[in-house]
């Protein structure tokens, strides 16, 4: 029996900044930012020492665009063994599942005032 994952996040590790989220299944933009909003995806806290104190400084996802997208995930070599990767493409293939693919284009820095 099949079970269906549409709208699960898809939680991957990222090495440095994420420039993109996954969900699975082709959903809607607005299911896709509300899913987003709930695993608190959309806003990051970074913490920089000022004047020897630690001083927390908020910033916001700039979304780039929501796309219907196709999934695969693949097996590749890294530093500690193999790791495995999802990559994304635009069309349906052997292996590949629907996935929505939320691109970001930068991360805004907000006051803390904003939140």
């Amino acid at each position: 029996m099949k079970i269906d994952r549409t709208g699960e996040f898809i939680s991957l590790i990222y090495d440095g900044e994420p420039d993109a989220f996954y969900i699975r299944g082709h959903i809607s933009d607005k299911d896709a930012l509300e899913i987003l909003d709930y695993y608190d995806c959309l806003t990051k806290i970074e913490m920089k020492l000022i004047n020897k104190d630690y001083v927390p400084i908020y910033y916001k996802a700039d979304i780039e665009g929501i796309y219907h997208r196709y999934g695969r995930w693949s097996i590749e070599p890294g530093p500690d063994g193999c790791i495995q990767c999802l990559r994304d493409y635009k069309d349906k293939g052997r292996g590949r599942f629907p996935i929505t693919q939320i691109t970001i284009r930068d991360w805004e820095k907000l006051n803390e005032s904003n939140l």
